[in-house]
């Protein structure tokens, strides 16, 4: 058995000549399968502002490949499993990792580059599969191929922050930016305090390329929005389409402005009320999202209303 107490890796400095992705793989010439059959804890790994501890594995070697089974971690009081493979068979070396979690933690763990979580949530499912060419020091996200898939359920927004963190998972989108273009019909579906009943998001990665398969999508009491699209790691270029679904009635002052015309929110919840019964479910806007992470071209669609007998799906 290995114990360790406490590990602290620096990031590699930059260099402008290579990128991160480009660099040499330390570990190519090694055999993995040289190593030895041990059990391993490790106290606290810290790397940056990254602190995971309670990490605890096992390691089985055999020829030319070593397999890390039963592997748990915490992260931000969240518990990881897992497994872990790198292989160097024909001289060729491949790693790959499974991970999983489930629990009312993984809302708090959706965060980029702020401190505090920006979503609670009664409970959740996360799962992350990648694979490489190369050893596991070889990693980079450029040049990795996975999927990665987080439900939640039950739950609310906390606070935005300097960035929808939501969408910057799988969008690469900044919420300044779309402040200015999507005014306040979408981002306020996600304001602070807003509960949301499910969250769902499944991703392709491939080689520096993430597509939404099928979308990120969040169901709400009285709202709900889906994101599709192709986001790209390398160019940081954007290729997407968000729907947002407002039920009308329920948000009069939203409905007005996305129909663009002040006076229909009112006119509509008075002959609801006369009539007893709901004239229009919901509306539907479309964006077109294109341009750079850090300058996106929003164009937006005009509002599809849909009546009371047609389908919410």
């Amino acid at each position: 058995k290995v114990a360790l107490n406490k590990i602290k890796l620096s990031y590699p400095p930059k260099d402008s000549s290579s990128e991160l992705d480009e660099r040499v793989d330390p570990l190519k010439n090694f055999d993995p399968g040289l190593l030895p059959n041990m059990a391993v804890y490790i106290s606290e790994l810290q790397r940056g502002k990254i602190v995971i501890r309670e990490i605890d594995f096992n390691v089985s070697p055999s020829l030319n490949r070593i397999d890390v089974r039963d592997l748990t971690f915490i992260r931000n009081n969240q518990k990881f499993s897992g497994q872990f493979a790198w292989d160097k068979s024909n001289g060729h070396a491949k790693s790959a990792f499974d991970i999983k979690a489930s629990g009312s933690n993984l809302g708090k763990l959706l965060r980029l580059n702020t401190a505090r979580p920006i979503l609670e949530a009664v409970g959740g499912h996360f799962k992350l599969s990648m694979n490489w060419q190369g050893s596991p020091a070889s990693f980079s996200i450029l040049k990795s191929n996975g999927v990665v898939e987080v439900w939640l359920n039950d739950g609310r927004f906390l606070d935005l922050g300097p960035s929808s963190e939501v969408l910057k998972l799988f969008g690469i989108l900044n919420v300044d930016n779309l402040d200015r273009r999507l005014k306040l019909d979408f981002l306020d579906l996600i304001r602070p305090g807003v509960s949301f009943d499910k969250v769902h998001a499944k991703a392709t990665l491939e080689n520096g390329l993430v597509t939404l398969n099928p979308e990120l999508k969040m169901e709400g009491p009285s709202s709900s929005f889906q994101l599709t699209g192709i986001a790209d790691l390398k160019t940081e270029s954007l290729n997407q389409k968000l729907i947002v679904d407002v039920p009308l009635s329920a948000n009069l002052p939203l409905a007005s402005m996305l129909l663009g015309a002040p006076q229909i929110g009112g006119a509509i919840y008075l002959v609801e009320k006369m009539m007893g019964k709901k004239l229009i479910r919901a509306g539907k806007t479309t964006y077109y999202i294109e341009g750079t992470f850090d300058d996106p071209i929003i164009t937006k669609r005009k509002v599809v209303p849909r009546k009371n007998n047609e389908s919410t799906r």
